[in-house]
Formats: C-alpha cells, structure tokens, sequence
C-alpha cells in the first residue's frame, strides 16, 4: 500500500503488505518502523527498466531505482530478457524504447510529454498514445493496430514518422506549430487547430492517408 507526505514513527506493519511512504519521514533507524519502504520523488528523474520481477510496467521491482514510476519521471526501456505491459493506463514526462526492446501497451493509455522509440512498441487494439511535445519513431517500429497517436497542446511539436504507417493520427493545438520529418503515412490523419497553429509537413516528403482532414485555423502548410 503506497502513502504520501507522512511522518511515521514506532510502526509495525509486519503483519501485512509492506507499506511504502513518499516523499515522507522515518526512514532513519531512530524511527523504529518495521516493514515500511521510504521513497523520495524528484522530478526529472530517470528509471531504467530492469525487468527484475517479470513485465508487469507498475511494478517497483522492475526499475533500477526500486520505486514504480511516477509521472515527472523520464523511464528508459532497455533490452533485456522481460519486457514490459502496461497493466493499467500510464503517463510519464519522457518515454524512450531504446533499441532492441519492446513496449506493449495491453491494452491500455499511455501519456507522455516526449516519446522515443527506436525498440518496439506493440498495441492490442483501441489504446491512445497521447504526446505534449516531441514524438520519433526513427529507427523503430510500432505495431499500431487501431490505436490513435494524438499529438496536443501549444507548444511546439514534431513528429518524425520513422517510415511507420499510424492507424489514426490527431493533431490538436490551440497554438504553437506542428512539423513533420520524413514521409508521413496514416489510415487517418486530422489536424484541429481552436487558435493560431503552423503546420509544416518535410519539404519533398509525401503525405498519404485514406482520409484526411483540417478544421480550424491551421496556418499555411509547407
């Protein structure tokens, strides 16, 4: 069981589950507590995948540091004999999967600020894969499925397609800009921009998609 912000002192919890405790006090000795687990959480911080308790994504033994990931974190996925599947929807400020290695969604959402995948990334059928800013695929392959690749917010954002064909891909800003790098290929692609938004597509590069559409006030495309 995981708790936040206490002070613990003089606690027993050896009759049950070890309990964990972020970003709270009694981890000295003087504190006397008994099966508890103290975890401080830094934004910005980076866990690499281990896969040390099977592939289970929320388990704490399966990242180098001991904690489950959180949020602000930046996770790395690497090769290694046990790969992870997301058990429940995710977010985290930075996803990479680095060569090699394979990120299977199961199933469910994931939501990053930034992904890179130069591994694998393998979704089961309808899951969303939502990115704040930078997304790649250069060097990497995604078994897409049904699955929507939305790319949000107003900052700027770019997309590098890595040759990779998007079930269907949802561009919407309410400002900021959207650029692509390379050959851009979905079933569906949309753009809606509610604001002030430039879209520049790779000079040279083809943009194919058996249905596309713009609604807003995207600026000129290049």
């Amino acid at each position: 069981q995981d708790i936040e912000y206490v002070d613990v002192s003089d606690s027993d919890a050896s009759s049950g589950a070890q309990m964990t405790a972020k970003m709270s006090e009694g981890e000295a000795a003087g504190a006397n507590n008994t099966n508890w687990k103290f975890v401080n959480i830094i934004p910005g911080d980076t866990l690499y995948w281990t896969g040390g308790a099977g592939a289970a994504w929320a388990d704490a033994g399966n990242w180098d540091k001991g904690r489950p990931p959180e949020p602000t974190d930046n996770l790395v996925v690497v090769n290694c004999a046990s790969q992870p599947v997301l058990s429940a929807a995710a977010s985290a400020w930075s996803v990479v999967v680095q060569s090699g290695a394979t990120l299977n969604l199961g199933g469910y959402n994931l939501s990053v600020s930034n992904l890179t995948v130069a591994g694998t990334l393998v979704a089961s059928g309808t899951e969303t894969v939502t990115a704040m800013k930078d997304v790649s695929f250069e060097g990497g392959a995604f078994d897409a499925r049904r699955t929507t690749l939305r790319m949000e917010g107003d900052a700027a954002q770019s997309l590098a397609p890595g040759g990779i064909t998007f079930f269907d891909l949802f561009v919407t800003k309410g400002g900021g800009s959207f650029t692509t790098a390379g050959a851009l290929s979905a079933d569906r692609f949309r753009l809606k921009a509610t604001g002030d938004v430039a879209a520049t597509f790779a000079a040279g590069a083809a943009v194919s998609a058996r249905e596309i559409s713009f609604d807003g006030l995207a600026g000129p495309a290049a």
